[in-house]
This record gives structure tokens, sequence and C-alpha cells, in this order.
């Protein structure tokens, strides 16, 4: 009956062939994801989780990085034992950092990562206001940057990549984050933190790329971040951290050394959407 229909409906276009054409079909050529940014060589890196193509790349991310002042003294105390790992000092204070990633979509699959940091000297020969000058250096020039005291993360995968490849001291919790609005949250509560608040005005900032610091066995590992998106400078009044009394060790005692368990920080660096890579991590035989 459905073929009889057709037929009739098509009985009136019926006739002898005037002109044919033909066409070719051809589909909108798309880029690989992240490119050009992302589009770059890689190289496989052992691990007991099997191996992890290195850089690993960032497709779609979130961030918000707590910015403190704090006592040299304390940070300096945090610091492993090295006499060539000192703060790098801003005035009379060092600084630090308080890091939340929400992880969308990248190589080593989803997670969320929070992160607490001291800015720290050149290793070899440090100079007054190196944290200040390093700004104007493409970030494989600079001498400063942030040794990271504690992390927690909340995959496997990216507990083993932070402790083999970057040598980061690395914790597996539950944790939760919410950073694409001006309203911010994240929250452990096997960490006993949380972090909330409302951004303010902010300005439009550099992309935030940084060389970050860790330990295997006696030397220090070094490895380079570069991001690209929209990172904005907001003042810290709207945000506030909180720890619970319990909270657990370490994160929870280096906030209360460094006296910012419930502290506002002195200003946000906030990007809602962004793409990343990050190398393998170089050994210094410091």
């Amino acid at each position: 009956m459905a073929r009889a229909d057709l037929d009739e409906a098509l009985a009136p276009y019926r006739g002898p062939v005037v002109r044919t054409q033909a066409y070719r079909l051809k589909d909108h050529a798309h880029p690989p994801a992240g490119h050009p940014f992302l589009t770059l060589a890689t190289a496989p890196v052992r691990t007991t989780v099997g191996p992890v193509d290195v850089p690993v790349r960032y497709y779609d991310s979130a961030a918000a990085h707590l910015c403190f002042p704090v006592d040299p003294a304390a940070a300096r105390s945090l610091l492993p034992g090295a006499d060539w790992l000192t703060p790098s000092r801003l005035g009379p204070r060092a600084l630090a950092v308080l890091s939340l990633h929400e992880h969308r979509c990248t190589t080593i699959g989803p997670y969320t990562e929070i992160a607490l940091s001291v800015l720290v000297d050149d290793l070899w020969r440090p100079r007054p206001y190196d944290a200040v000058t390093d700004l104007l250096r493409r970030v494989d020039l600079r001498r400063t940057g942030r040794y990271v005291l504690s992390l927690a993360v909340t995959t496997e995968a990216a507990r083993v990549v932070a402790q083999e490849v970057w040598g980061q001291p690395v914790l597996r919790m539950r944790a939760e984050a919410d950073l694409t609005g001006r309203e911010i949250r994240a929250r452990s509560e096997d960490l006993g933190l949380v972090v909330e608040g409302r951004l303010g005005p902010g300005v439009r900032c550099p992309d935030a790329d940084r060389a970050l610091y860790g330990r295997r066995g006696t030397g220090t590992v070094r490895t380079l971040v570069r991001a690209h998106g929209r990172l904005r400078l907001h003042p810290g009044a709207g945000v506030r951290v909180r720890l619970d009394t319990a909270a657990a060790e370490p994160l929870a005692g280096q906030l209360r050394r460094l006296g910012i368990d419930a502290a506002r920080p002195l200003f946000v660096l906030a990007c809602p959407q962004f793409m990343a890579h990050r190398g393998g991590g170089a050994e210094l035989a410091r």
C-alpha cells in the first residue's frame, strides 16, 4: 500500500531525462580537540597503573587560586630541610596558594584537585624580587616556582601520576567543586575543608603558566604547566576558607600553621574554563 501511494504521488515527475548533474558530498573538516594549543608531541611514561602519555592534557577545566600573604618563618617550616628551598618574599610576607581545580575532561580522566603550595626562590641563586620579575618571563625561563606542600585528588590515576611523574605529596580524597560561576564552592569531607564565596569584580590577566616543585628521593622535581583560558584577578574579600576542628592531616595542619584555616585570601585568580598541558617532571640535583 505504501509503495502504491508513493508511485501515485511521483507520477507527475516521470518523463524523459533532460540533464544530469554529479555532486560530490564533502563534510566540513573539524580540527582535533584542543587544536592548536593541545596538539603537541607526547611520549609514554611508565607508572604502576600503566603507561601515561606526557604531557598530560586538560581539555576542559576550571580553577580558582586563593592567594594568602603568610609569615615567611611559618612557610619555611613546612618546606623540606634542604637549605636551598626558601620562600619568596613579597615585602615582609611570603605567599601561599590554595588551588582548587575542577578537571572535567583530561587524558587521565575527570577529577577534582585541591593543592596547597608556597612560592619559593631560585634553587641556586635566589635574588630579591625574583617573584615579581619572573612574571615578565616565559614559564620555562622562570627561576621561581611554587613548591607543592599537599595535594588531594579524587581518582587513583591522578594520584599515581602526581606522585610518580611529578613527585608531589598526594592523597586520594573525596571532593567536589563548582568553579564555573561567580559563586565558587569546593568541599571535601575527608579533608574537613570548605571553600565558598562570591567573586567580586575582576580584571583580565595573562594565562597562569607556572612551574611546580616536588620531591623524589633526594632530588627536586620541576614541572611546567602551560594554560590557556580566561583568567581574571578578583579581590578575595568575598571568599572564605573553613576548616573543621577534626580535619585530616597533612593539609589541615599546614593551613593552621600558615594561619589561613579561617582566613580570607588577599586575591583570587579564577578561570571558569581553560585548557592546559602539564609536562613530565624534570629531576634536579638539589
